[in-house]
């Protein structure tokens, strides 16, 4: 989500977990404020940048040199759960914004302000809005680019729309176009990139492929203790939810059905409950519901928030992701039963934005990026001793074998990794990693919710989310569009 300054010398963008900035001309970046997961930004003409920190979080604003983050919206206060993909109008107080992950009552492009004043929808949807100056909001809705006329001065859109282009997936739909202030639009069409659930052995080698591959989203595989089925976080008709495949059959079904916005699954170990991200109780934090069907719960009566992780196989631990606005994730095991309890297992000016349980619940793997970059580190649990580096070049998306004895973790350029692993009263002896095979999986510290996109089955097959090679569309440049839409 990388965005200009008004004077197009700097450039703002997202990485390491960070909002920075460099300029053009070269030199180091400069680091603005914390952005966990972040979802678009802006910059206007006072030195105002606003930008969406999280996958669930509100506008927040703060100077382009850095300072004090303040909240700018609200959420779940009528304009929805999730804000995102802000753009400021020519008058530099004024800015539009896409709320998602809510209902057809909520989500849409919203018109808000810089001294707080509620938002006001302009229009429905599940895609963001961008203004082109003089006078259009343009929106993809239903497959298609489209054109409104939009009085910037007043807020109000006006008539019906003009369509610009067609062939657009509506998953991918957000950033996939862009405006500038002298009127040039670019563009790609096309669907997003597909996925696939493919069964592969320890060298990578192709053994099972679960049906045709996803134009929809499809995210967090999690196999369940009994091997026969799996359930995935799948995008379908613009609802997020929970779905369940049956290995033996390919037969996939849905367990949740929003919206609300459900997602990254975790199987309970009971194995007739899964636990799932979800805005369904007027924040972000983890539900459970029966894989049979029936109604979503809190996980906590409490209203705990964050993203469940891993469960301890005793039931008795489940980590938590909590995510801030104004600070850096961290990680917490939360006692899920008897008297509310927590024990603290990443927490640090750094940012600890994944974990696993060992199978014995003894050890967790966790990846943090306390030396500078994301990398896999295991400790003991509950004690939070012996904390040793696993991964030795960058590693995220951490998981263990079965038998506890080995992890594994996908390095930056994508490549599975294999670490063996022994355990001697508090200490761990670490082996250095070895390399399995090149994947095509998504990768980075904060790609589709921070979890694995694999599971390893108990004699060492791996079920990966993979990407599914297609041509990739071009980049379409229009400079007279503004006058056909005007005929």
């Amino acid at each position: 989500y990388p965005f200009w300054s008004p004077d197009g010398r700097t450039i703002g963008f997202f990485a390491d977990n960070k909002l920075k900035r460099i300029d053009v001309a070269g030199g180091l970046p400069l680091v603005v404020a914390s952005a966990p997961n972040a979802r678009g930004g802006a910059w206007n003409g006072d030195g105002v940048i606003l930008f969406a920190p999280g996958v669930n979080a509100p506008i927040m604003r703060v100077p382009a040199r850095g300072g004090l983050v303040e909240r700018v919206t609200q959420v779940n206060t009528g304009s929805g759960p999730a804000h995102r993909l802000p753009q400021f109008l020519p008058d530099g107080t004024r800015f539009l914004f896409s709320s998602t992950l809510g209902t057809g009552d909520t989500n849409g492009v919203y018109l808000g302000s810089l001294d707080k004043t509620p938002p006001v929808r302009l229009l429905p949807g599940d895609t963001g809005g961008r203004f082109a100056a003089p006078d259009k909001l343009l929106t993809i809705s239903q497959g298609a680019l489209q054109a409104y006329s939009f009085n910037a001065a007043s807020g109000v859109v006006q008539g019906e729309p003009v369509v610009i282009a067609q062939g657009f997936a509506g998953a991918a739909a957000n950033g996939v176009f862009a405006t500038s202030d002298t009127g040039v639009l670019a563009y790609r069409a096309g669907t997003e990139q597909r996925r696939q659930l493919v069964w592969v052995n320890r060298q990578g080698a192709v053994l099972r492929a679960l049906g045709e591959p996803e134009t929809d989203f499809i995210a967090s595989p999690e196999l369940s203790a009994d091997e026969q089925s799996v359930v995935v976080f799948l995008q379908r008709a613009g609802d997020n939810d929970i779905w369940l495949i049956e290995l033996a059959r390919n037969l996939a079904r849905r367990i949740t059905d929003g919206p609300p916005a459900d997602g990254h699954p975790l199987w309970d170990p009971d194995g007739q409950h899964v636990v799932f991200n979800s805005q369904r109780f007027g924040r972000s934090g983890p539900a459970r519901q029966a894989v049979s069907g029936g109604k979503a719960e809190p996980l906590f009566a409490n209203g705990e928030s964050g993203q469940a992780l891993s469960w301890t196989r005793d039931r008795q631990y489940i980590l938590i992701r909590r995510n801030s606005a104004k600070s850096d994730p961290d990680l917490v095991a939360v006692a899920t039963s008897g008297e509310p309890r927590e024990v603290v297992v990443a927490q640090s000016q750094y940012d600890e934005t994944e974990g696993q349980f060992s199978p014995d619940g003894r050890w967790v793997a966790f990846v943090s990026n306390e030396s500078g970059r994301a990398e896999v580190f295991v400790q003991s649990f509950p004690e939070g001793r012996a904390r040793t580096q696993v991964s030795t070049a960058g590693g995220t998306q951490v998981r263990w074998s079965g038998d506890g004895k080995e992890i594994f973790y996908v390095a930056p350029d994508g490549r599975m990794m294999g670490v063996s692993i022994a355990f001697g009263g508090a200490s761990a002896d670490v082996k250095l990693p070895v390399t399995l095979f090149q994947t095509h999986l998504a990768t980075g510290t904060n790609v589709l919710g921070s979890k694995p996109q694999y599971v390893v089955s108990r004699d060492g097959r791996f079920l990966l989310n993979t990407a599914v090679e297609s041509a990739p569309a071009p980049i379409v440049m229009s400079v007279n569009w503004m006058k056909n839409v005007a005929k």
